[in-house]
């Protein structure tokens, strides 16, 4: 009688032999993770609450020189390269545990949730600027556009990019319809700006004097209470990284990776006309919006 035959088993999910790794990739990964780190150097030394505070008028010097730099080249540039490469990496993951006979969702899920407590441990335990839950809960959208069609991909990432301008223009727009409804309405506007303006500094204020000089209990506790403000400032993040997760998708999809040669001709055109929308973007960035502490 002959011996059954059995079913052919899922093949493991091992990490990436390293001749299966696209260097290129491990290259902007490491680029990306320098300008975070330049980017959140002032931070690693201020409360979180100084995002939102003005820079002082009087800066000069190199200070100064320092500031505009950073602004031009590296501020809110390497979160959105590391948001793409997280949807790329996405994309590659699907693909391979697809070639493995691997249930990629349990997978992928399992590994967000992961990441989820390295950044609860990270925010409670070591520093608040945290942003690797939010990619953690934002990761699971991605999901939904598992199956997706290139096409789709970038139509919906240029809708999540563009939600922030509008909800800007739309807050905007209503303080100021607000304002003309009459003087007593534009007194209470003010006056809630600057009540709040009061709690913020209040805030800072009491994180300028813990982190100093507190015990790693009350630093902790700081950091606990900071963590709602980090929150809310994360909430105007979502829509762009979860765009640049549909455009890193979208690059997965269109396997451009794949063979960097064949894919030249793209990269080349992308990078000229980034090149140019960039410079001109960073310009009004550095010189029209008014500077914010890091």
């Amino acid at each position: 009688m002959p011996a059954a035959i059995e079913p052919p088993t899922a093949q493991a999910m091992t990490p990436t032999h390293p001749a299966e790794r696209v260097e290129v990739v491990d290259a902007l990964r490491g680029f990306a993770l320098f300008g975070i780190l330049l980017v959140n150097m002032y931070l690693f030394s201020h409360p979180i609450q100084t995002v939102i505070m003005p820079v002082d008028p009087a800066e000069s010097g190199a200070n100064l020189i320092a500031d505009r730099l950073i602004r031009f080249y590296a501020e809110t540039k390497f979160y959105s390269l590391i948001s793409f490469l997280f949807g790329l990496g996405f994309s590659l993951q699907m693909v391979r545990a697809e070639e493995r006979g691997v249930r990629f969702s349990r997978l992928y899920s399992r590994r967000l949730l992961t990441l989820f407590v390295i950044g609860v441990v990270h925010a409670y335990f070591i520093w608040v600027g945290d942003i690797l839950m939010l990619y953690a809960l934002l990761g699971f959208l991605l999901l939904l556009y598992r199956k997706a069609k290139p096409k789709t991909l970038i139509i919906w990432a240029v809708i999540f990019l563009a939600l922030p301008s509008f909800f800007n223009l739309l807050s905007v727009g209503a303080i100021e319809m607000g304002r003309m409804a009459g003087p007593d309405v534009a007194a209470q506007i003010d006056k809630s700006f600057v009540d709040q303006d009061s709690v913020y500094r209040a805030d800072l204020e009491r994180a300028y004097r813990v982190y100093p000089e507190g015990s790693y209990s009350e630093i902790t506790a700081q950091r606990a209470s900071d963590l709602p403000f980090m929150a809310f400032g994360n909430l105007f993040l979502a829509p762009g990284v979860i765009g640049m997760f549909l455009i890193g998708h979208y690059f997965g999809r269109r396997q451009l990776f794949r063979n960097i040669d064949d894919s030249l001709p793209f990269f080349r055109k992308l990078l000229w006309w980034g090149l140019i929308l960039g410079l001109t973007g960073n310009l009004i960035y550095v010189l029209l919006i008014p500077p914010l502490s890091r």
